[in-house]
């Protein structure tokens, strides 16, 4: 999967993109009257593979709807909410840029985790990220 084909699923689904610069952060979703948006800022992003990384845990929250009050991050209260949607969009994340069907195929490709992450286009940690979740999905 490539940052284009995220770009697609993301308008299919009406999220709408905006390529805007940011002061703290590198992108971040939000959901208001039933509409969801991604903002990101490319200028901090070093490489594809970051980008790909950011934009689909992004995505992952708003197709997951994992999301939370900003007043939340100061009540210690409800991290676990903030967890909870944290945790889903990693979800998400990993089978955007990952699918099932494209890492059966590049391990049946690659010779090893390195040779699989180029394949994929995805750093080793991430790819050891998607393996654990495929596992915890008892699909590998």
């Amino acid at each position: 999967m490539n940052f284009e084909n995220l770009l697609s699923i993301s308008d299919s689904l009406d999220i709408i993109t905006l390529f805007e610069p940011l002061k703290h952060k590198k992108a971040f979703s939000v959901h208001f009257d039933n509409e969801s948006a991604i903002v990101i800022d490319t200028s901090k992003i070093e490489n594809n593979r970051e980008l790909k990384r950011i934009y689909s845990e992004e995505l992952g929250h708003c197709v997951t709807k994992g999301f939370y009050p900003i007043h939340y991050c100061t009540e210690p209260l409800r991290r676990s909410n903030i967890e909870k949607a944290e945790h889903k969009a990693q979800e998400a994340s990993y089978i955007f840029q990952v699918p099932f069907s494209e890492l059966q195929e590049a391990i049946k490709k690659g010779s090893d985790d390195y040779e699989i992450a180029e394949l994929l286009d995805v750093d080793i940690k991430t790819l050891h990220e998607v393996f654990e979740y495929y596992q915890c999905k008892e699909l590998l």
